[in-house]
């Protein structure tokens, strides 16, 4: 490999984990929906039909909170640009 892929390949890692640090690993549900815009119901509905209950999304005291990947994903679902 060359030099120059190395340094390139390094600058990504960096990158990566600089968005890492920013992006919270559990995201509320509450959040999501205040953030999106979208009903809280409506994004529980799809959480409940498309994902798994304590895997993908938890309980944890009284609220309910999304994983990293999923919460991304449901962001870019709803959010209305």
């Amino acid at each position: 490999m060359s030099q120059e892929f190395l340094e390139i390949d390094s600058k990504i890692n960096k990158i990566l984990e600089c968005i890492e640090l920013l992006v919270p690993n559990e995201f509320s549900l509450s959040y999501i929906a205040h953030f999106t815009h979208a009903k809280r119901e409506t994004i529980y509905k799809y959480l409940q039909r498309n994902y798994i209950e304590n895997l993908d999304y938890w309980l944890k005291n009284g609220k309910i909170f999304i994983g990293r990947e999923v919460g991304l994903e449901l962001i870019r679902r709803y959010r209305h640009d």
